[in-house]
């Protein structure tokens, strides 16, 4: 299996990431009815949550 086919599947998902003046915003979208919106919603707060502990215990 070629490595190319398996991002094949998520293609409908986009992720941006900008970082200014100190602050990083972070958009993340999908292809209607691609994915539930609620449990994806909430799985990336908690893998951003989890980010962000881990973070914070390294400094």
């Amino acid at each position: 299996m070629d490595l190319m086919d398996d991002f094949a599947h998520f293609q409908s998902l986009t992720i941006t990431m900008v970082s200014y003046m100190g602050k990083l915003r972070i958009a993340v979208g999908t292809e209607k009815g691609y994915i539930d919106p609620p449990k994806f919603k909430s799985s990336i707060e908690n893998a951003l949550e989890m980010i962000l502990k881990a973070a914070h215990e390294t400094v």
